[in-house]
């Protein structure tokens, strides 16, 4: 009678752990976009690693969802969406990142060509100061030729170092 309940337990032990071992992470992208904005700033560079990692994981479509979120100056808050893009640029710029440099660079030209206004547009350019490789300067230098935006992509093309 013992060895039955000791087997037993064991059994509903295993599965039990089983269970949460293979849980699926069933929110929406949406739900992950929102949760991770909701923790920036974060509290130490450990915490930022952990979001900028799940960030990383959401994929172009997840950066596209915050790019997305990104408003020209008083015309609302995007204080989240900004530390979360920076903090992404910086995580991603890190020695031995090179994957997540290439997406995060490839993310923020795509962000790039998709936003209008001259501010965003400067916002996102600072970023590929970060992360910006040769790869970027064929887009880059053709805000050169605009008024509004020659001093950031000056800056972008001198931080990216490219001849």
């Amino acid at each position: 009678m013992n060895k039955r309940i000791i087997q037993f337990t064991a059994i509903v032990l295993l599965a039990l752990i089983s269970a949460t071992t293979f849980a699926q992470d069933r929110r929406t992208l949406d739900t992950k976009v929102a949760d991770a904005l909701a923790q920036m700033p974060t509290k130490d560079l450990v915490h930022r690693d952990r979001v900028m990692a799940e960030l990383v994981e959401l994929g172009p479509q997840g950066f596209e969802k915050i790019a997305q979120l990104l408003t020209p100056a008083g015309v609302g808050d995007d204080t989240a969406v900004r530390f979360a893009i920076n903090s992404l640029a910086r995580y991603a710029s890190e020695f031995g990142r090179a994957d997540d440099r290439d997406f995060v660079e490839t993310s923020l030209l795509a962000a790039l060509e998709e936003h209008s206004d001259v501010e965003v547009k400067t916002f996102l350019l600072n970023q590929l100061n970060l992360v910006g490789s040769d790869k970027s300067v064929n887009v880059i230098k053709k805000y050169l030729a605009n008024e509004d935006l020659t001093e950031p992509a000056a800056q972008t093309l001198v931080a990216i170092g490219t001849e």
